[in-house]
């Protein structure tokens, strides 16, 4: 059986993705795999190097170009692009699929994929793994009494999600309630969601915080799961500073770069490298991949890049 993982990307998280769906490749048993890409701006250049994974081994694709105006009055975070919001769009954009795996470009998989994909959530709305640093976000949102997860990786019910319309409810509670919510589409979902939800083992969403400063929210059996997952995880998801960035500490860097090393757009990951050590040095800044801003000394020079 067809299993079906959906990313949203864009031009500067699409070296990400690719390094997330060869981890998936690698690390699969006999699945079958169909990636579900959601854009809006990505080049025929770059879409063949998403494609590139088939090098791993067989997998489909199937791409979906979403029109960014759809979201024009959602409210979006400072440290996310537009593209967050595509994946609401998913189950309306796939009347085919009766679930899916949502990730996001950021993850890397360790494991099968199958115990997870294979989880029932026939009676919920979605799969979800607990936000390991909630709290912030749920006194905007006055749910302090509620499990808040993280939308980086859900596991989708699409033909509920069909069925009680949920974009449509979501769509009404952002634009009603710009004011509070802080975290985009994962405020929203939440909210829309709530109890109608499967909270899955941290050990599918990994989310190691500790290195960035943050304590580590979980409580009781949940906490002991985390550190469970910490040494035995499926799913690491690398939030905060990318793992190709020397501002990232994350305790699994290391071994992202190893699948990284194996995808055949390992030059222009070590190139992005290479620029995180400017941005350190003179507060590099990069304009959708094709223009690179360097400061020093308060005077600013601009330059073009070859893709």
């Amino acid at each position: 059986m067809t299993k079906y993982i959906a990313y949203s990307v864009d031009t500067n998280q699409y070296l990400l993705t690719i390094v997330s769906m060869s981890s998936i490749l690698i690390n699969s048993q006999d699945e079958i795999f169909e990636f579900i890409i959601l854009y809006d701006n990505l080049t025929k250049k770059i879409i063949e190097e998403l494609k590139s994974v088939t090098a791993i081994k067989f997998c489909k694709f199937r791409f979906i170009k979403v029109n960014p105006e759809i979201f024009k009055q959602f409210p979006l975070a400072g440290w996310v692009t537009v593209q967050a919001w595509y994946r609401i769009l998913i189950p309306s954009l796939c009347k085919d699929l009766d679930k899916c795996l949502y990730l996001d470009n950021d993850t890397l998989i360790l494991k099968s994929l199958d115990e997870l994909y294979e989880t029932d959530i026939s009676r919920y709305l979605a799969g979800c793994v607990e936000d390991c640093c909630q709290k912030r976000w749920k006194k905007n949102l006055s749910m302090e009494n509620e499990i808040y997860f993280n939308s980086g990786i859900i596991l989708i019910n699409a033909k509920k999600w069909r069925e009680v319309n949920l974009f449509e409810k979501i769509k009404q509670f952002a634009i009603e309630n710009k004011q509070n919510i802080k975290a985009s589409d994962q405020d929203c979902l939440n909210v829309i969601i709530n109890k109608d939800k499967v909270i899955l083992s941290p050990k599918y969403n990994l989310m190691e915080n500790e290195w960035r400063g943050y304590d580590i929210e979980y409580e009781g059996e949940m906490l002991k799961e985390y550190y469970e997952a910490l040494e035995n995880p499926v799913i690491i998801h690398f939030t905060g500073a990318k793992p190709f960035t020397l501002q990232s500490g994350h305790k699994y860097k290391k071994i992202w770069w190893q699948y990284a090393s194996k995808t055949k757009v390992f030059h222009k990951i070590m190139y992005y490298f290479f620029l995180s050590i400017l941005e350190l040095l003179f507060c590099v800044k990069i304009n959708s991949g094709k223009n690179v801003y360097i400061k020093i000394f308060g005077i600013k020079i601009k330059f073009k890049i070859n893709n």
